[in-house]
């Protein structure tokens, strides 16, 4: 049988970037060639996938299918990703290993290539079948780097056959591609306006397919489906000539910042990608020279968080949220960086309370957090271990300098078989510090485990004040949790855009949700929090009266004076403010007492109005008349100033 897989998301870039891709395609008949197809096995999260022994495991396998069906497997037999290349031993009979049946409609000199890998028993070969038809050999059995050009059809697939026995060793495969020619002719692209899961083409300018036209000047943009997600353009064709230019923005028009510029001196692969919208202008000058443009795929998602724990410490991916993580130490190798602990080694300076970790290190991974208090805690579930061994995981919580670690959790817990739930904490932690997480087999086992947070852990929220205003009234939205730094907004209103910042001021008009995405170390976080806007009547400021004026002060030649405003509908955050001097809101009639005046005997004009909506205003022209001024002047006692 095949074992099918469906595809999933890849992990995506967590920041408004310029990516420049400089993959090296030869130029064919209409563009330079196109990439459908690679596998090369460095995805280190996928070793051990396969057939091991008599167990089948291929969870998280999207890019390639297995048939072990005609095999044999008993303990210590493969049929498995593994050391970076796909290998195959003692399979007793014919078992296949599949690329993905690839679509090759829209492409002319398809090209195949595979390297197989065998100590000379001839035990591997690679096929291909065009269209669901029988297997085509690419040549002998055998170690070699198996090329096949000038291939078309609708759909093509790799297939690699193994067929040791126990007396042969291991047989592999590596460095899968399948690479082809667009061309436009078996495939018109419509014109018309890009959007996420489409192309971007030089045909949007209302051209046919081929050769573009001369003297054109058209705009058109692509934005996010919903708000959070990274629009990505990647341009796989290009043939552009010379002094024409493909000008790019970030924004819904071309007044926004330029993410580049796409030329005839543009390698294949060029891409540019936002969490805001993305703005394209497509000029072209008088000369045509017979070229066949651009072509470029769309795409728009959400990042992916919380991947699985690295095999090495310096690839530790950050874990936004432990309220529920899932892992294993299957398909592990030992990581002993900066001198941690030298494998096996479990007497001297490793006993406890000293060490820095006791057990001996076999199939270690590494997880990191951004610290958002002084401790956590964490309360852990290992699961049924696979195979023989002492079962169980031995685990700790580090800090990191940049060349040494400091254990702060508990030095027990970093040594033998922990097989039933426990509670981990580490302390003290920094906050906004990151931190990492060591998880290993005791004595190799290979074990599933949850991670659940107690306490000391906050993932990303969003919060808004108030939550319910009137129409234009002023809002403030935080972000805490997460990263802690780092936010940008977002609005399932479109004329909102984007803002970085945190906390941000916002002014709804309609009832909105917010979207704060983290772009720090928890990039593709998201939160959202909800304003509900209601009708309200509008604010007014129907009468100023003055009230009781103190007498002038000598000593400073002021006074005070109490003024009473009579308004409705005010707003329900900001202040009152009566000629500069600022008043919390309270009941209408409302009476203020300014201070400080100057005295001098003139009339005073009095503006009131209020910070959170300055349109609801009123001034009266003298209002009052100030008291005559009373300080005394000061002269010298003898005429002149010593």
């Amino acid at each position: 049988m095949i074992v099918n897989n469906k595809f999933s998301k890849k992990n995506i870039m967590k920041q408004t970037v310029l990516l420049i891709g400089l993959m090296c395609f030869s130029i064919g008949s209409i563009f330079g060639q196109t990439t459908l197809y690679i596998e090369d096995f460095s995805d280190t999260s996928l070793d051990e996938k396969g057939q091991d022994g008599t167990t089948l495991d291929v969870s998280g396998v999207t890019n390639w299918t297995i048939d072990p069906s005609g095999g044999n497997f008993a303990s210590g037999d493969y049929l498995k990703q593994t050391s970076g290349e796909f290998r195959a031993k003692d399979t007793d009979g014919n078992v296949f290993w599949g690329s993905l049946i690839i679509d090759i409609s829209c492409y002319t000199n398809v090209t195949l290539s595979v390297q197989t890998i065998d100590a000379g028993n001839n035990d591997v070969q690679a096929f291909y079948r065009i269209n669901g038809g029988a297997l085509v050999s690419m040549g002998a059995a055998g170690s070699a780097t198996r090329t096949v050009p000038g291939l078309t059809g609708s759909t093509v697939q790799i297939v690699v056959r193994y067929s040791g026995t126990s007396s042969t060793g291991y047989q592999a495969h590596d460095n899968v591609s399948i690479v082809g020619d667009y061309s436009s002719a078996l495939c018109v692209i419509p014109a018309g306006p890009p959007a996420c899961g489409g192309n971007l083409t030089d045909s949007d300018a209302g051209t046919a397919a081929g050769t573009y036209g001369n003297n054109i000047n058209y705009t058109s943009t692509v934005c996010p489906s919903t708000p959070g997600e990274l629009t990505t353009v990647t341009f796989n064709d290009l043939d552009i000539g010379a002094g024409d230019v493909l000008n790019i923005y970030e924004g819904d028009d071309i007044s926004g910042p330029s993410l580049g510029t796409v030329t005839s001196a543009t390698s294949v692969g060029f891409s540019v990608s936002s969490y805001d919208c993305i703005t394209f202008n497509w000029i072209t000058d008088g000369n045509d020279n017979g070229n066949e443009g651009f072509m470029a795929a769309i795409t728009c998602e959400v990042p992916v968080t919380n991947t699985v724990a690295a095999d090495d410490f310096a690839n530790a991916p950050t874990i936004c949220d432990l309220s529920s993580y899932s892992g294993s130490t299957t398909g592990n190798t030992p990581d002993v960086p900066f001198g941690l602990k030298p494998l096996g080694n479990n007497s001297g300076s490793y006993s406890c309370p000293s060490a820095t970790f006791k057990g001996a290190i076999e199939n270690n991974s590494w997880l990191k957090f951004v610290a958002t208090s002084t401790s956590v805690t964490m309360d852990v579930v290992p699961g049924s271990c696979q195979v023989g061994w002492d079962g169980g995981i031995q685990m700790a919580i580090f800090s990191f300098d940049g060349s040494s670690f400091t254990r702060l959790s508990d030095c027990a817990l970093s040594q033998g078989g922990q097989s039933s739930p426990f509670t981990i904490t580490a302390t003290p932690l920094t906050i906004g510090d990151t931190y990492y997480i060591m998880v290993d087999g005791n004595a190799g086992a290979r074990c599933p485990y949850t991670i659940s947070m107690q306490s000391g852990f906050t993932p990303l929220a969003a919060a808004a004040s108030p939550t319910s205003v009137c129409a234009g009234d002023p809002v403030t939205l935080s972000a805490t949790g997460g990263s802690g730094s780092n936010f940008i907004w977002f609005a399932d209103d479109p004329a909102f855009g984007s803002e970085s910042g945190n906390p941000i001021t916002v002014n709804p008009t309609t009832t909105t949700t917010y979207t704060v995405l983290d772009q720090g170390e928890c990039a593709g976080t998201t939160a959202n929090v909800a304003v509900t806007v209601t009708a309200c009547a509008s604010c007014s400021i129907s009468n100023l009266a003055a009230g009781s004026q103190t007498a002038c002060v000598p000593a400073t030649n002021t006074y005070t004076q109490e003024v009473t405003i009579t308004y409705t509908n005010a707003p329900g955050s900001g202040t009152l403010d009566v000629n500069g001097q600022s008043f919390a809101i309270g009941t209408s009639p409302q009476t203020v007492t300014l201070t400080g005046l100057v005295a001098d005997g003139n009339p005073v004009s009095v503006t009131a109005s209020f910070s959170a909506n300055p349109a609801c205003t009123l001034t009266a022209a003298s209002l009052f008349t100030a008291p005559a001024a009373c300080g005394t002047a000061c002269t010298p006692d003898n005429g002149s100033w010593d």
